[in-house]
């Protein structure tokens, strides 16, 4: 399961940046209830780009997103900041509901920012 996802993170970060919008890496757990729609993700990205964006980032910091026209809502919380590789990256941890509807679906992922100053998935 973990090698499946590592494999599928590893290719979004090959991804040209057009194609990144088409995947879900909040879904490839297989996760039960509905899916993220388009506009979720963009709000949901938006406010990973913000927290991201805090120069410096704290431990604890969060940044929360809602769209009420889906009922999604969602918080990514700063779980741990830290150099890999000689690049910036800060460990995320994901809350969110697709549809409003519970329980919460839970993810961890590794954003690092690339030489070119955009921020990426590494794990």
């Amino acid at each position: 399961m973990w090698t499946a996802l590592r494999l599928t993170i590893g290719l979004l970060l090959l991804a040209p940046a057009p194609a990144m919008a088409q995947f879900n890496p909040f879904q490839i757990q297989g996760g039960s209830g509905p899916p993220l729609s388009e506009s979720d993700l963009s709000q949901m990205f938006a406010s990973i780009a913000r927290l991201n964006a805090q120069v410096p980032v704290k431990v604890g910091s969060s940044a929360h997103w809602d769209n009420p026209a889906t009922g999604s809502y969602g918080t990514s919380t700063v779980t741990g900041v830290l150099d890999s590789a000689g690049l910036a990256c800060h460990l995320l941890h994901h809350e969110f509901a697709a549809g409003g509807r519970m329980p919460l679906r839970e993810y961890d992922f590794t954003w690092c920012r690339a030489a070119d100053g955009t921020w990426k998935i590494k794990s």
